[in-house]
């Protein structure tokens, strides 16, 4: 049927010793590296341990268990999508930035679902762009008649007749 739930595999167990870190360490830094919030992540892992400490000294402890050698480690062995979670805003309106982003996300993701679909989506944006630069091309211009006493070309021609 499975193992209970209870248990840890072995191979985490053995990252987690290689790491040093207690399996409530090691569960924090994970779920920090995976975008959780550091406190959240925190309260999760370590239940009620530091519910009624200060902020700052919450803060201290927390910085403590990132700051160790095997969680410095484990952000390393992350560092590829931990690194995107870290960037700078950027523009999703412009088509050809999502592109780029989009061919990021497709280097890092290993598993083949979503590679597909990421790729899938690229596809999709690039045709979006193609039918983008058609639209413009295929616009039709129209201009509104001028009255023929305004007309430049009217006015000439009764000039050079004489009225």
């Amino acid at each position: 049927m499975g193992r209970p739930i209870s248990t840890i595999k072995k191979k985490t167990k053995e990252e987690m010793a290689h790491l040093r870190l207690s399996s409530k360490e090691y569960f924090f830094v994970r779920l920090f590296i995976g975008g959780c919030d550091a406190r959240d992540a925190w309260f999760f892992c370590m239940g009620n341990e530091g519910v009624n400490w200060k902020p700052d000294y919450l803060q201290s402890q927390i910085d403590a268990v990132l700051q160790k050698d095997g969680a410095k480690e484990l952000m390393k062995k992350f560092e590829p999508q931990y690194e995107v979670e870290k960037t700078e805003r950027v523009d999703y309106t412009d088509k050809n930035v999502m592109i780029e982003e989009l061919a990021k996300q497709a280097q890092l993701c290993h598993e083949p679902d979503k590679k597909a679909k990421i790729l899938m989506s690229i596809a999709d944006l690039q045709q979006m762009k193609k039918d983008d630069n058609v639209e413009e091309e295929e616009r039709v211009h129209f201009h509104l008649p001028m009255k023929c006493g305004m007309c430049p070309l009217k006015q000439k021609h009764d000039a050079d007749n004489g009225r």
